[in-house]
């Protein structure tokens, strides 16, 4: 089967831009037309086959033919101004692509920094994480050293309080995991082995994780 390209429609291919003057009479074709249909103006807009540096793409695609006949459907109807089948696919991917936008919204240079805070926002609770941990075993280290166990003990159980306080999820299950591993045998109670099983089990239900 040949392929059908729409060759026979160039009519807009090779000649420059509408001056200022046909683009008014254009637009005020558009808007009367626009208000006989009782369609919002930009249905009706001519989408150019430029770009304001004169560049310009062609695209080839296959397509059933009940899509060239249902173009045609348009193209033939004198209430519609598309200037051929050209144009009335320009406005076709034109509108399209806006609704996909519409459904998936297009990536912008604020929400890429956004999500670019959120990143280093991670990083920066990871390295806190990592820091505390690191400075509060050294002082648990140290009480211990000195015999002051009683300290030690306190310090741990300070710690799981301000644990408490957080909102369920992935990093207060981190910190109740962290707790129980490195000062695990610190406990001073049963009740307090508990709370941090239970803070780790909801953190991880929550956060959607396998318990550790």
């Amino acid at each position: 089967m040949p392929d059908r390209r729409f060759e026979e429609d160039h009519d807009d291919e090779n000649t420059e831009l509408p001056d200022e003057e046909q683009e008014a009479e254009y637009a005020i074709e558009c808007h009367q037309l626009s208000g006989k249909l009782r369609m919002p103006l930009d249905v009706a807009l001519f989408i150019p086959g430029k770009d304001a540096s004169n560049a310009t793409e062609r695209l080839f695609v296959r397509i059933a033919p009940r899509y060239r006949d249902w173009l045609a459907s348009y193209t033939n109807d004198k209430r519609f101004p598309f200037r051929g089948m050209n144009h009335l696919l320009r406005w076709c991917i034109d509108q399209g692509l806006r609704k996909l936008d519409r459904i998936r919204p297009t990536p912008t240079l604020s929400t890429q920094v956004a999500a670019l805070q959120t990143l280093l926002y991670e990083e920066q609770i990871a390295a806190d994480f990592a820091a505390l941990m690191q400075s509060a075993d050294a002082r648990i280290t140290a009480y211990l050293s000195d015999g002051a166990r009683g300290e030690a003990i306190r310090l741990v159980h300070r710690i799981i309080d301000e644990v408490s306080l957080m909102p369920d999820g992935y990093w207060k299950g981190k910190y109740a995991r962290e707790i129980r591993t490195r000062w695990g045998k610190l406990m001073a109670s049963p009740g307090i082995a508990m709370m941090l099983d239970s803070m780790i089990e909801v953190s991880a239900y929550v956060a959607g994780t396998d318990l550790e």
